[in-house]
């Protein structure tokens, strides 16, 4: 595995507390696109896609996915400059799906993206009723449906921490989801998205920790979060529960790849509260950085010591 001594040496150090990054990160992506092996930029992609994931959505809201009109050709070159995405080829696995054509590959799409769409628009024939193809399309929302294809793609990465980043992202967007149908009498089962064990004991389990403790070292404040109310105060307390999460993975790995994808995470952190009032809430938020800590701390080494005993 590569090591980068030289680029995180030269980093700037990041605070939780700070109002403005360094640099965003777009540019620090850019930087590093001629800089990082060629295995370790698709890891750091794979951290990028939820913003194409919303653009996926956008585009297939927007219908532009639909066949042409008949007896109209698809341009030579890709329709639609205001998107990354490569539409032309979204384009013919919907219409493939349509026919009756269960797509399996696509080279120039992520496979989660590739079976979202053709889920979206596949019509069995009468001849493929016990297909693969044929199951009825996932109750979730479109949202939904597309971040559980993407978190069961990328928890199985074969780089230990962005499986480990997203399964934990996944647990928070869980239980958030669960709290949120408790409140509302919504059934559950059709806003959690994984197949997991931890999703199955988040849907099943009457325990106050979902019998989570010993597999999720964080879940005490993963609940806390999840039953605050205020809305600006929880995305604060995610956001800390977050940072905190990026410096205790990475605490061993100080040159390595997972150093550079966690800065990479927390300059979007300090960005994205960049964006937003600076002033409202920030000795609120002192605090809750303070206290998240120590809790996580307190959690850990409880964590450890279980281990340990074992």
């Amino acid at each position: 595995m590569a090591k980068y001594y030289a680029l995180i040496a030269g980093l700037p150090n990041l605070s939780l507390e700070q109002q403005k990054p360094p640099y965003t990160q777009d540019e620090f992506y850019a930087e590093l696109e001629e800089i990082l092996s060629k295995k370790d930029l698709a890891l750091l992609d794979w951290l990028r896609l939820e913003q194409s994931n919303k653009e996926l959505i956008r585009l297939y809201r927007a219908g532009a996915f639909e066949p042409r009109p008949e007896g109209q050709e698809e341009p030579e070159e890709e329709d639609d400059a205001e998107t990354l995405l490569p539409t032309r080829e979204l384009r013919r696995i919907a219409t493939l799906a349509r026919q009756g054509e269960w797509v399996r590959k696509s080279e120039l799409l992520s496979y989660y993206m590739l079976a979202f769409v053709r889920e979206r628009y596949y019509e069995p024939s009468e001849a493929d009723a016990d297909t693969e193809g044929s199951r009825p399309l996932s109750p979730l929302s479109d949202e939904d449906r597309l971040a559980q294809l993407y978190y069961n793609a990328a928890v199985n990465s074969k780089n230990e921490f962005v499986a480990s980043w997203f399964r934990f992202n996944q647990i928070l967007r869980n239980l958030l989801a669960l709290f949120t149908c408790r409140r509302l009498d919504w059934e559950p089962r059709q806003y959690l998205v994984g197949d997991d064990e931890i999703t199955e004991k988040l849907l099943t389990s009457k325990a106050k920790d979902f019998d989570l403790s010993e597999e999720v070292p964080y879940i005490s404040s993963l609940i806390t979060i999840a039953e605050e109310t205020d809305i600006a105060k929880r995305e604060r307390m995610i956001d800390a529960l977050r940072w905190r999460w990026l410096e205790d993975e990475t605490d061993r790995t100080v040159f390595d790849i997972e150093n550079v994808l966690s800065y990479y995470l927390r300059l979007g952190i300090i960005e994205r509260w960049d964006a937003l009032d600076k002033e409202k809430g920030a000795e609120v938020f002192r605090q809750i950085v303070m206290g998240l800590k120590a809790e996580s701390n307190a959690s850990l080494s409880e964590f450890k010591l279980k281990a340990n005993r074992k």
